[in-house]
């Protein structure tokens, strides 16, 4: 903050330039490579009494969009048909967040400011979770999570940097600087692909469900029409039982075809919602998906 830098800076300065410790004590770090942290069985805790600001450039990933974009985008991430295989070469990049838990937001005051341009968004709103997600989340949360155990229980591996550490162990660091990021970018572009086909799968079986119902209701008004016919042929026999009135096998299969219909669509209706319930989509028994 300009503000707060024509203030502190000064103090800062002079604090130091008469041996003692700073009140102000600006810090900086600068890393050439990979950061990785883990907070076990806790948490973390940031509070900002003043601007909060972050700058995310990722350069590999603007190099093979530059570099390989070429035509639409066939889906989020992957455009010109060698997205996919970079992607799955370099694993998801930009700004990536995995939650598991609330996420919750307060905002007072001020403007909300988004820009985006050139981007392809898609949002998945879904109340169930497919089996298939649960169980790649899962894996991967876990094994994300072992790794840290493993290096911190086995390898007694917790600071980061290789100070004092023995040869073994700044070797088992270095490759777990190597793997986890590897590893976990990769788990993270399969979850994302997961996601999306499951979806663009299930976006599909509320249309056919609301097929069904429309033909469902048919069934049911035909029904309806030939038990009305069968009530007129009753009235007819009842007033002429000495009189063969014709139609009766023909009204009756008719009214068995139609029920044998009814009962097919039902259990076919039955089947795509517990499907689309399998894809993590939630569809009413009227047909709208939601």
């Amino acid at each position: 903050m300009p503000i707060w830098d024509l203030i502190g800076a000064p103090l800062e300065t002079e604090h130091v330039s008469e041996g003692g410790l700073p009140i102000i004590n600006s810090t900086y770090s600068s890393v050439i490579g990979d950061g990785i942290q883990f907070f076990i069985g806790g948490g973390r805790d940031t509070n900002i009494f003043g601007a909060d600001t972050k700058m995310v450039v990722d350069w590999e990933e603007l190099f093979v969009q530059g570099g390989l974009s070429v035509g639409g985008s066939t889906f989020p991430g992957i455009t010109g048909g060698g997205m996919l295989a970079m992607g799955t070469i370099l694993g998801v990049g930009g700004d990536t967040a995995f939650l598991f838990g609330n996420k919750t937001a307060f905002s007072y005051y001020g403007d909300s400011f988004t820009v985006d341009r050139a981007r392809h968004s898609v949002a998945i709103k879904e109340s169930l979770v497919p089996l298939p997600v649960k169980v790649l989340a899962g894996l991967g949360a876990l094994g994300v999570l072992s790794a840290a155990l493993a290096l911190r229980l086995k390898y007694s591996i917790y600071q980061g940097t290789q100070t004092g550490l023995s040869p073994g162990q700044k070797e088992k660091l270095v490759l777990a600087t190597i793997l986890i990021p590897a590893l976990e970018s990769r788990w993270l572009f399969a979850l994302k692909c997961l996601e999306y086909l499951t979806d663009v799968a299930a976006s599909a079986i509320p249309k056919q469900v609301d097929q069904i119902t429309h033909q469902l209701a048919d069934t049911r008004k035909n029904i309806a029409d030939l038990e009305q016919s069968m009530n007129q042929w009753l009235e007819l026999a009842n007033q002429n039982p000495a009189t063969t009135v014709p139609g009766f096998s023909m009204i009756s299969a008719a009214l068995d075809e139609a029920a044998e219909t009814l009962a097919k669509l039902t259990e076919a209706k039955t089947q795509l919602i517990a499907q689309a319930a399998g894809l993590g989509k939630s569809i009413s028994a009227s047909g709208s998906g939601h």
